[in-house]
């Protein structure tokens, strides 16, 4: 297949846990590149990634750890979100004049459909689902990938010019985005508080990547903002602006209240009646925000009413996985940042149980604190930071019961053990999964073993 890549040397830095650079790999080495797979971790490690390449033609495999030669001696290096730009073996290919790349800017440069992106804080996976099932509900296409874990890129030549695309985009992959200076047809953002700063090492350089999405924008776009975030609302670009706006706005295309989103929009005026699953302060933004941005696809609002009635909430976000003996356990193992931790907390119903804690992603966990505090009966500590939780319980909230706990399963089994009838047990940890766990999604599936543990035992006893 003759291309772009045909002959060229190129090196895929890191294999990921969702997809990107095995499907980076496979589209490079259809395409005629000569391609270099390297990792940090081990070959028992990436057995998964390895077994999805078996039948493509690979120039090299080099895993547990790198190579300087794979990162000068080639002509490209294909970056995973995850490699900050710190690296070393960055700054070894760009002083060789090696270009960066990334699985997402692979998608760009190939796709010939519009974009629509969405970006934020927290609520990017259900706001983009959402408006995929719009989409899908319209007839309009409604192809779903980025960081929400599925690669495009194997299917890129199959989807059609007139479908649109909706991507879940990180301030990792904005970041790459931003050597492309492109910007989505419509951009979506749910909210922005400081995050990864690990990563990023400001919040200026956190802001700015998020900010790609709207900077190479052009007036026959459109940016749809949430007009309750005091930082996103005033953003600047070249798209008309739609907002959305779960407070007291008047002027915003979307505004929620008393469980409806009432849309105004060119010639739609319109309420539309919002599901249990989408009823809750969080999830009703992510609707209004869905609905305005389908409203710009020029999707009919019959087809936004069936993307809202026919949601169902996404696998460890504020997910109900079991009821035992009258207790409830909730898995929002996707909560890494305090923002959704507060969100997952006022949407959950009490006497709750709060387990939180994770990696030490450099934020500021006071938010979580205040809202596990006052919220919830007792909190359990895990990971890294759960030292740093209890001091600023300990300071902000003397009051509050803190149990530490040295694993997710120790903690389930304690909340479990001390809870009573009608109680809710909920993890949400508000922080990074890395250290215990592999990602978010390996410790909501520990979470959702230890649950189905208690059931199983509760069974026999009651047998």
């Amino acid at each position: 297949m003759s291309s772009t890549y045909h002959g060229c040397r190129i090196t895929v830095m890191g294999l990921g846990r969702f997809g990107g650079g095995t499907a980076a790999a496979r589209y490079l080495a259809d395409h005629g590149a000569r391609v270099t797979v390297t990792d940090l971790r081990t070959e028992a490690e990436l057995a998964d990634e390895l077994a999805a390449l078996d039948d493509v033609p690979l120039e090299g495999i080099h895993v547990g750890g790198h190579r300087e030669n794979d990162f000068v001696n080639t002509d490209m290096v294909v970056v995973s979100p995850a490699v900050a730009p710190s690296s070393p073996f960055l700054k070894m290919a760009s002083f060789a004049n090696v270009r960066l790349s990334s699985e997402i800017e692979l998608f760009w440069n190939a796709k010939r459909s519009p974009i629509i992106g969405v970006t934020g804080t927290v609520g990017k996976s259900s706001t983009a689902t959402l408006i995929a099932d719009m989409l899908r509900a319209g007839g309009l296409g409604g192809h779903l990938g980025g960081n929400i874990g599925h690669s495009l890129l194997g299917e890129v030549d199959d989807i059609k010019p007139e479908d649109w695309v909706v991507l879940e985009l990180s301030s990792f992959q904005l970041h790459g985005l931003r050597r492309l200076k492109v910007s989505p047809e419509i951009a979506v953002v749910t909210n922005f508080v400081p995050n990864h700063l690990n990563w990023h090492r400001t919040v200026e350089h956190y802001r700015q990547s998020k900010q790609t999405i709207l900077a190479y924008q052009t007036p026959n776009d459109a940016a749809v903002l949430n007009a309750d975030d005091l930082d996103v609302s005033r953003w600047e670009t070249l798209g008309n602006r739609l907002t959305f706006s779960g407070g007291p706005s008047t002027q915003s295309t979307a505004i929620v209240k008393n469980g409806e989103i009432k849309l105004s929009h060119q010639e739609v005026s319109t309420s539309l009646t919002l599901p249990p699953t989408l009823d809750s302060p969080h999830q009703s933004q992510n609707a209004a925000a869905a609905a305005t941005a389908a409203l710009a696809a020029g999707v009919d609002i019959d087809a936004i009413a069936t993307g809202l009635r026919e949601f169902a909430p996404l696998p460890h976000r504020l997910e109900q996985v079991g009821q035992t003996l009258g207790r409830t356990f909730v898995d929002d193992s996707k909560s890494t940042t305090p923002r959704a931790t507060v969100a997952a907390v006022e949407a959950t119903p009490k006497p709750l149980r709060l387990i939180v804690g994770g990696a030490d992603g450099d934020i500021d966990l006071r938010p979580l604190v205040d809202a596990a505090a006052r919220s919830s009966v007792a909190i359990y500590l895990i990971g890294q930071t759960a030292i740093q939780i209890e001091t600023l319980l300990r300071d902000f909230a003397p009051q509050a019961r803190t149990i530490r706990c040295s694993t997710l399963r120790a903690a389930v089994l304690r909340a479990w053990g001390e809870s009573r009838n009608g109680d809710t047990i909920l993890l949400s940890p508000g922080c990074p999964s890395y250290g215990e766990f592999q990602d978010y999604r390996d410790r909501g599936m520990t979470f959702r073993e230890c649950v189905a543990d208690i059931a199983a035992e509760d069974s026999a006893q009651a047998a």
